[in-house]
């Protein structure tokens, strides 16, 4: 995968996009439109996602870790096996995602009771 550590890919279009395993640790993802896009396995620890869209994204294995999901759009997203811990969660869409017991939400900030009680069924 592809090293955009740090980058500033604010509003990009990377719709159905290949980035297994590629390394956005830390990137400004501000809005960008993700649909579809494979991310399994893909480092996005500290990246700021408010309002991306993430729309059947496949997130499988995916290090979000201290990412600010703020108004992003996770439905029908994969994040199985997903690392969340000490991310930021607020005001998501999160219509037929995809959680599973081995994602972990250990710390992260979320201020939806309905996603806790969505996730907590299956984590």
């Amino acid at each position: 995968g592809g090293n955009v550590s740090g980058g500033d890919v604010m509003g990009a279009n990377l719709s159905g996009g290949r980035l297994v395993g590629s390394n956005l640790g830390g990137a400004d993802l501000v809005g960008a439109r993700l649909w579809g896009a494979n991310l399994v396995s893909t480092r996005l620890w500290g990246a700021n996602l408010r309002d991306a869209h993430l729309v059947g994204a496949k997130l499988v294995g995916a290090n979000l870790g201290g990412a600010r999901l703020v108004g992003v759009d996770l439905g029908g997203a994969d994040l199985k096996h997903a690392e969340l811990t000490n991310s930021i969660i607020i005001n998501p869409n999160y219509e037929s995602l995809t959680v599973n017991s081995s994602t972990e939400f250990n710390n992260a900030t979320i201020d939806d009771s309905q996603f806790i009680d969505y996730i907590t069924q299956y984590t």
